[in-house]
């Protein structure tokens, strides 16, 4: 990966860091809100499939390829370096959806624990980052309560 797209994964390791013999070490969580890699990942699949330029015409003319579908087990895989060991959760948030969607289900499938947060009155998407919040706070809170260190929180630009 290139400077401005690399990611610290798993308190400390780095893409590509042998991780073998760290399991025991460290353990990874992974926090997902569900519409925002559904939008960002309709983004760049435009841009793969040049319907737009780059990224900055994709998000600045609402560009999106509507036929992008989510892997959850390849996003789950690369949140962890293809190392599946280190996993201590894998949780993914956001509004209900229809009843027909078979997305959480896919997910499920996929390791992630699924947090589904109704949407208000006017239909709109609420309490999903309040929700996650509380969940790596939480989360965070059991790790440090069972001796383990506090780890590097981080965010993967894309």
């Amino acid at each position: 990966m290139s400077d401005s797209t690399e990611s610290l994964l798993c308190d400390g390791m780095h893409e590509g860091e042998d991780t073998t013999n760290k399991k025991d070490d460290w353990r990874c969580h992974v926090f997902v809100d569900n519409s925002n890699v559904w939008i960002e990942g309709k983004r760049v699949s435009a841009v793969i499939k040049n319907m737009a330029s780059d990224i900055h015409e994709a998000i600045n003319e609402d560009i999106q390829d509507p036929a992008w579908r989510i892997d959850f087990g390849k996003l789950l895989r690369f949140a962890v370096n293809d190392d599946l060991g280190c996993l201590g959760a894998a949780k993914l948030f956001g509004s209900k959806p229809p009843a027909n969607d078979s997305l959480w289900g896919a997910a499920e499938a996929s390791n992630f624990a699924v947090h589904v947060i109704d949407r208000n009155s006017a239909g709109k998407e609420k309490g999903v980052d309040s929700n996650m919040t509380v969940e790596i706070i939480e989360c965070l809170y059991e790790d440090a309560k069972e001796g383990g260190n506090l780890p590097k929180l981080n965010y993967t630009k894309l």
